[in-house]
C-alpha cells in the first residue's frame, strides 16, 4: 500500500486526474460489457426454445397419426410421419439428447402397420411419443420459461394437451367395457383435466402483456372446451353418442393444440425481437452514461488543475517582487479554497508583520503614552516580558486574574501544557486570538479567553495579554454538547421541524431507521417518510395535528428510502419563542415493530397448536360455527370428522414423550395433506384431532375422503426420531344437518361415532347414528355417576373361591368389583372399568379394591378363618404414574395383611405395554412377596419372551376356553396346551368360569392345579362368604 501511495505520489495532478478518467472508463466497459452477455444468454435461451416447439410440432402430427390409426383410419401417411420425424431429429435433436426416444417413437410408429393389436400398438406408441415430447419441453428450457404467456401456453403444449390425447385414445365404450365404476373414474380423470386446461389458459391470458392471446386462441379453446363438456354428459351405455361425442373432442383437441403451438412460437420470436431491442437500449444507456461520467470527470479536473496553477503563478510573483498584498483570487467551499484562503490569509499576517516592524520605532516614543493608553483600557490587560515572564505592567480591571506580587504570574494562572501551548501559539504567530484557558486567579479558577500579542513596551520585548471572562459561555457550551450527545447517541429518531413541517435537523437514529442521510432530509417536508399503509384518505400533517391537539401521540407508519415501511410511536411536541408562537417542532419515532410481532404471535399461539401448528379448539370452534352457518345460507352439507389415533399411549408410555410429540406432528401434517382448499383440521389435545369438510356432497364423499386418503395416509410409515412408527385412526363421522342442526350436537354426535368405532376394533371410521346416540348418553350418564360412586361407598367386593382340582381345599380367593348404583342397579365391571380407565378415576378405586381385600382378609382372620390368599385384579393404566409397588406396599403397611396373602392378577395388555419401568415395578412387587399371576391367558397378546421376563406364579385359562373345550377340540387343545407350558415354566394353571363337571373332570385329567366358577361357587359377598366356608369345609365337593 505505501509503495502505491508513493508511485502515486510521484504522478502529477493531471496524470493522477488522467488515471481517475480511465478507471471510470474501465468501469462502465465492464459493465456494458456484462449486461450485453446477458442480453446473449437470454436471445440463447428464448431460441432453444423455439427449436423445442418447433421439434414438438412434428411430434405432435406424429400423435395424431398414432389416434387416427387407433380410430381405424387409413394409415397411409406413417411413413410420411416417420420421415418427418427423423428430419426433425437430425435437424432440432442434436443438443437434446432425444436420439434413443426418437428412434422408440420410430419404432413405435413402424410398429402400427405390423401389429395386429392395434389397442396395443397405438397405447404404446402414443406413450414413447409423450416422453420424447416431455424430454424435449425439458431439454429445449421450455419448462423454466421466464414469462407468464408463454410458461402457461408452453404447459397446454407440452403437458396438458399431450394428456389428453392419452385420455381420448382410451375414452369409448370397446376399451372401457361398460363398465360404470371404470368409466366414472376416466370421466373423474378427464374432469380434473379439462379444470387444468381452462385455468392454464386463462393463466396465460392474465400474464399476457399485450392481450393478444385471447383473440389467438379463444377461436379453439371454445370449441375444445364445450365438445369435452359434451364428452363427460355422454353416459356409458350410449355408445353412439360417445363415439361421436370423442371424435369431436379429438378434433377441437388437434384445432386447439395447433394454435396454442403456432402462438407459442410468435411468443417465443416476439421476446427474442425484444431482447435484441433491450440489449441497444442498454448501449445507448451506457454510452450516454461514459459521455456524462466523461464530462463530469473533465469538469471536476478542471475545477481542481485550475485553483491550483492560479496559486502556484502568485507565489512566483511574491518570491519575485516581495509584494506581500498580492492575492491568489479563487473561491470555493472544497479544500483547495481552504488551501487559497489559507495562502491569502499567510500573506496578509506578513504584510502586518511587516507593517509592525515599521511601526514599532514609533511606539517606542510613544512608551509612556502606551501605558497610559494600557491603564485607561476598561479590560483586563496585563503586560509581561520575554522571556522571564516578569509583570511589566498591571492595569485596574486585571488585578481580579493576577496577583500583584506574583513575579510569573504565568506559572499560576496556566498549568503546564496549556502554558507550553500558549506560548508555543504565541511564538509561532506572534499573537494568540482567543485562546480558550482555565486560569487560576486569586479568586480561584475560572474560564477566559488569553489574547495576546508580542510587542515593545518600555524598550524591551513583552507580550499584552487580555482577559475575556467566559464562565457562563461554557456553562452554556458544556449544557449544548450533552444535549448534542444525548440527540445523536439516543436510539430513538428525533426530527426537529420548523412551522412550515419541513426538517431542520434529524438525528442519526432516524437516519439508521428510515436509510436516509442526514443531508438527504434536512429542508423537505416531512410528508414523504409518511407511509400509508392501512391508510385512506390524505393524511394531517404534523403541523396541522400540533394545531389541532397541542402535543400530539400515537401510531404512525415509517417510510424508508427503500419504500418499505414500519410502525412507529411517534411523539409530538411544540417549542415557543418568546411570543409564544410556533417555532419549532420536536418529533420523536419509537419503532415499535418487534412489540407489534409479539402481539401477532400472542395472537397466533391463542388460537393455533403449540405443537402441531394447526388451529386449536377455540379457532376451531370458531370456523365450525361459521362453517355451519354458511351451509345454513346456500343449503349445503358440512361434515365433523373426530380422529382419534389408536394406541397412542403405549408409543408416548414405551418411547418417550418426545417420540410422541414428533409422531403427533407427523400426523398433521398427513392430516393437511388429506384437506381441500376450504376445509379445517385442528388438534382437539392429546392425541384427538377434528377435520371440517364444508360443502360436500353426501355420505358417500365423506367415506370417499376417510377411506382412500385419510385412513391410508395415516397408516403409511412414520419416521420420526430415526424410528419407523406406525399407528392407526378411528374416525366418527356426523354430518349437517342430518345428524344434528347445531355446533354442540354435531360435536358430540362425531365424538359417539369416533368412541363406536374404536369398540368396533379401531383402525375404522363410522357415521353417528341414533342408537349411538343412545349409546353415547348412557356413557355419559355412567360417567357422571361414577364420578361421585367412590364418594357414596356404592362400590361392594365381591369374593368368589378357587379350589385345589385334586383336593377339592379352597386355596384362595379372587376380589371381584361392584357398582351399586342407586339409580341405575348393579352396573359390571364391563360396563364402567374401561370409562374409569379413561378419565383416570381407576387409580382411586384400584386403592378402594385393594384396600378392602386386605380389610376383608382381616376381617376373616379376625372371625377365626385360616388365612386365604386373595387375588386382585389390576388395569394396566395403574402402572403408567410409576408409584403403584409404593400403593401396593402403603395399602399393605396400613392393614396389616401379610404380603404373601395377596395375589395380583395382571391382564395381557400389561405384558404388552411392559416398559422396563412397568417391569421394574412387577420385580419389586414380586421381591416384597406378593403372588403374580397372568389373568385370561391366550386371549390377546400372547408373548412367551414376556412370560419368560415377568416373575409370575400362575396363568389363568380364559373361560372362553374352559366352555368350549368339551364340544370343541381346538379349545381343548389350546387349554390342553396351556396347561403344559404352565408345567415346562413351572406355574400352577387355574381354570376359569367351571360350570360342569365335564369340565372339572376334564381339567383334572389334564392336569389342571386350581380351578374356579359357578360350579364352586357363584361371587359371594363377605358375610355370605364366611357362611359359605364354613358348610363347604363341612361337606367338600370332592368328596361328594
Amino acid at each position: 500500500m505505501n509503495i502505491f501511495a508513493r508511485l502515486v505520489g510521484r504522478l502529477s495532478v493531471s496524470r493522477k486526474l488522467l488515471l481517475i478518467y480511465l478507471l471510470d472508463l474501465t468501469a462502465v466497459i465492464f459493465i456494458t460489457s456484462i449486461l450485453i452477455n446477458e442480453s446473449f444468454i437470454a436471445i440463447d435461451f428464448a431460441r432453444k426454445e423455439i427449436v423445442g416447439n418447433a421439434y414438438i410440432d412434428t411430434v405432435r402430427k406424429a400423435l395424431f397419426t398414432i389416434v387416427d390409426v387407433h380410430d381405424g383410419k387409413n394409415a397411409s401417411n406413417i411413413a410420411e410421419v416417420r420421415e418427418a420425424l427423423q428430419n426433425a431429429e437430425k435437424a432440432y435433436g442434436a443438443n437434446m439428447n432425444t436420439a434413443q426416444l426418437a428412434h422408440g417413437l420410430d419404432e413405435a410408429l413402424a410398429g402400427l402397420t405390423t401389429t395386429k393389436s392395434r389397442n396395443t400398438a397405438s397405447n404404446h406408441a402414443l406413450l414413447a411419443g409423450n416422453k420424447l415430447l416431455a424430454h424435449i419441453g425439458d431439454q429445449s428450457n421450455l419448462i423454466l420459461d421466464p414469462d407468464l404467456d408463454s410458461y402457461y401456453t408452453m404447459s397446454l403444449t407440452v403437458l396438458r394437451f399431450p394428456e389428453l390425447l392419452e385420455q381420448l385414445l382410451n375414452y369409448d365404450s370397446p376399451t372401457i367395457g361398460g363398465d360404470k365404476a371404470q368409466y366414472l373414474i376416466a370421466q373423474g380423470r378427464l374432469s380434473a383435466l379439462l379444470d387444468g386446461i381452462d385455468s392454464d389458459y386463462h393463466a396465460a391470458y392474465a400474464g399476457n402483456p399485450t392481450h393478444m392471446l385471447p383473440g389467438k386462441l379463444d377461436a379453439t379453446r371454445i370449441p375444445l372446451l364445450t365438445d369435452l363438456h359434451s364428452l363427460l354428459r355422454v353416459e356409458v351405455n350410449q355408445p353412439a353418442k360417445l363415439a361421436a361425442a370423442r371424435n369431436a373432442a379429438l378434433k377441437s383437441t388437434r384445432a386447439a393444440w395447433q394454435a396454442t403451438a403456432e402462438n407459442l412460437d410468435i411468443l417465443l420470436h416476439a421476446r427474442v425481437e425484444m431482447l435484441f431491442k433491450r440489449m441497444w437500449e442498454h448501449l445507448s444507456m451506457a454510452a450516454a452514461l461514459l459521455l456524462l461520467i466523461l464530462s463530469l470527470v473533465f469538469y471536476v479536473a478542471r475545477q481542481i488543475a485550475l485553483p491550483l496553477r492560479r496559486l502556484a503563478l502568485v507565489a512566483d510573483q511574491v518570491q519575485a517582487t516581495n509584494d506581500y498584498t498580492l492575492r491568489a483570487d479563487w473561491r470555493s467551499g472544497d479544500e483547495i479554497g481552504q488551501l487559497v484562503t489559507g495562502f491569502n490569509r499567510m500573506l496578509a499576517q506578513l504584510d502586518h508583520e511587516r507593517l509592525v516592524q515599521q511601526e514599532l520605532a514609533a511606539q517606542a516614543r510613544a512608551s509612556e503614552a502606551q501605558r497610559e493608553l494600557i491603564e485607561a483600557i476598561p479590560i483586563p490587560l496585563l503586560v509581561t516580558s520575554v522571556p522571564e515572564h516578569q509583570v511589566l505592567h498591571i492595569n485596574a480591571q486585571a488585578t481580579t486574574w493576577v496577583k500583584i506580587d506574583r513575579e510569573d504570574p504565568w506559572a499560576d494562572g496556566l498549568d503546564r501544557v496549556t502554558r507550553a501551548r500558549f506560548f508555543q501559539r504565541l511564538a509561532d504567530e506572534a499573537a494568540v486570538h482567543e485562546f480558550e484557558a482555565r486560569w487560576n486567579g486569586p479568586t480561584g479558577p475560572s474560564w477566559a479567553l488569553l489574547s495576546a500579542a508580542q510587542l515593545r513596551y518600555q524598550g524591551q520585548d513583552a507580550v499584552l495579554t487580555t482577559f475575556a471572562p467566559i464562565n457562563t459561555i461554557k456553562l452554556l457550551e458544556a449544557r449544548l454538547r450533552l444535549w448534542a450527545t444525548i440527540f445523536e447517541a439516543t436510539s430513538e429518531g428525533i426530527l426537529v421541524l420548523g412551522p412550515d413541517n419541513t426538517i431542520l435537523l434529524a438525528n442519526a437514529a432516524l437516519a439508521r431507521a428510515t436509510g436516509y442521510r442526514i443531508d438527504e432530509m434536512v429542508g423537505r417536508d416531512t410528508e414523504f417518510l409518511r407511509g400509508t399503509h392501512g391508510t385512506t384518505g390524505p393524511q394531517p400533517s404534523f403541523v396541522e395535528l400540533i394545531r389541532q391537539q397541542g402535543a400530539w401521540q400515537g401510531e404512525t407508519r415509517l417510510r424508508k428510502k427503500s419504500g418499505e415501511e414500519s410502525p412507529q410511536w411517534l411523539a409530538l411536541n411544540t417549542v415557543r419563542d418568546e411570543q409564544g408562537a410556533l417555532s419549532h417542532i420536536i418529533a420523536l419515532f419509537v419503532d415499535i415493530t418487534e412489540r407489534i410481532e409479539q402481539e401477532e404471535k400472542i395472537r397466533h399461539l391463542a388460537h393455533h397448536d403449540i405443537l402441531t401448528g394447526l388451529p386449536n379448539r377455540l379457532l376451531f370452534e370458531d370456523r365450525l360455527r361459521l362453517a355451519l352457518e354458511q351451509a345454513k345460507r346456500h343449503k349445503e352439507r358440512v361434515a365433523l370428522l373426530f380422529i382419534d389415533l389408536d394406541r397412542f399411549k403405549n408409543i408416548n408410555d414405551s418411547l418417550g414423550h418426545h417420540v410422541g410429540d414428533a409422531l403427533l406432528k407427523s400426523v398433521a401434517e398427513r392430516l393437511g395433506e388429506v384437506i381441500r382448499a376450504g376445509d379445517t383440521v385442528c388438534r382437539q389435545g392429546g392425541d384427538e384431532f377434528v377435520m371440517i369438510l364444508n360443502a360436500v356432497d353426501d355420505a358417500q364423499e365423506v367415506a370417499h375422503i376417510v377411506e382412500r386418503r385419510l385412513i391410508p395416509l395415516i397408516l403409511k410409515t412414520h419416521l420420526v426420531c430415526d424410528i419407523a412408527l406406525h399407528i392407526s385412526c378411528s374416525v366418527g363421522i356426523a354430518i349437517y344437518p342430518e345428524d344434528a342442526d347445531n355446533m354442540e350436537g354435531l360435536m358430540r354426535n362425531a365424538d359417539a361415532a369416533m368412541y363406536v368405532a374404536k369398540a368396533q376394533g379401531r383402525n375404522n371410521f363410522q357415521f353417528f347414528s341414533a342408537e349411538m346416540n343412545r349409546n353415547a348418553l348412557d356413557r355419559l350418564n355412567t360417567e357422571n355417576h361414577l364420578q361421585s360412586a367412590l364418594q357414596n361407598n356404592e362400590f361392594e367386593l365381591h369374593v368368589q373361591p378357587v379350589v385345589d382340582c385334586v383336593s377339592g381345599e379352597v386355596v384362595s380367593v379372587e376380589a371381584l368389583l361392584r357398582w351399586r348404583q342407586p339409580d341405575l342397579g348393579l352396573i359390571p365391571p364391563s360396563q364402567f372399568i374401561p370409562i374409569a380407565e379413561e378419565n383416570g378415576l381407576i387409580h382411586d378405586i384400584g386403592r378402594w379394591v385393594l384396600a378392602e381385600a386386605c380389610r376383608l382378609h382381616q376381617y376373616w382372620v379376625d372371625a377365626g378363618m385360616a388365612p386365604l390368599p386373595i387375588a386382585v385384579n389390576v388395569s394396566a393404566v395403574q402402572f403408567r404414574r410409576g408409584d403403584f409397588a409404593d400403593m401396593v406396599a402403603a395399602v399393605l403397611a396400613d392393614s396389616g395383611m401379610p404380603a404373601a396373602c395377596l395375589q395380583l392378577e395382571l391382564t395381557e395388555t400389561v405384558m404388552l405395554t411392559a416398559s422396563e419401568r412397568n417391569l421394574a415395578e412387577i420385580h419389586r412387587l414380586k421381591a416384597m412377596g406378593i403372588g403374580l399371576s397372568l389373568d385370561d391367558f391366550g386371549t390377546g397378546y400372547s408373548s412367551l419372551s414376556y412370560l419368560n421376563r415377568l416373575p409370575l406364579d400362575k396363568l389363568k385359562i380364559d373361560r372362553s376356553f374352559v366352555s368350549d373345550m368339551i364340544a370343541d377340540p381346538a379349545d381343548m387343545a389350546i387349554t390342553r396346551a396351556i396347561v403344559s407350558l404352565g408345567g415346562t415354566l413351572g406355574l400352577q394353571v387355574i381354570a376359569e368360569g367351571v360350570e360342569h363337571e365335564e369340565e372339572l373332570k376334564a381339567l383334572q385329567e389334564i392336569g389342571c392345579a386350581e380351578a374356579q366358577g359357578y360350579l364352586i361357587s357363584r361371587p359371594l359377598q363377605a358375610h355370605e362368604f364366611s357362611n359359605w366356608f364354613r358348610e363347604f369345609q363341612a361337606t367338600p365337593w370332592s368328596q361328594g
